[in-house]
Formats: C-alpha cells, structure tokens, sequence
C-alpha cells in the first residue's frame, strides 16, 4: 500500500467517525418517541378548556383550512 492510498483510507476513517454523530440509527434511545407529556387531561377536560375549533384542530388532528371552508 503506497503512501497516498493509507492518507485516503485514514482520512475516509476519521471523516466517518467525526460524521458518525449525525446518522440517524446512532442511538436506538433518540428513535423511540416521547409518549409521555407534561399537561395529561382527559378529552372531557380538553373539551372544557379548549372552544369546539381549537379543540378538533389540536386533539383530533384536524386542519385549519377546513375551519375556514365551514365558517
């Protein structure tokens, strides 16, 4: 192995180990989602505090766009 094929291999080492950070199947903990939130309330307590479009919007994953197109 001449001298320029080592210094390639050795840079494409520590290229891979500096960039091995940023792929995303690092860390089997980053990829499981946050199930648990800090505000837990019933939808009958949601109901209470939210008004009926807020409510579709945030807790029933509607659209806003269809807010606009019923009023």
């Amino acid at each position: 192995m001449n001298k320029r094929n080592l210094l390639q291999a050795g840079t494409a080492i520590v290229g891979t180990v500096a960039l091995s950070r940023y792929l995303p199947w690092r860390s089997k903990a980053q990829a499981v989602p946050h199930t648990e939130f800090e505000i837990t309330k019933t939808e009958e307590e949601w109901r209470k505090i939210l008004t009926s479009e807020q409510f579709y919007v945030l807790r029933k994953h509607g659209r806003e766009t269809l807010l606009y197109q019923l009023a």
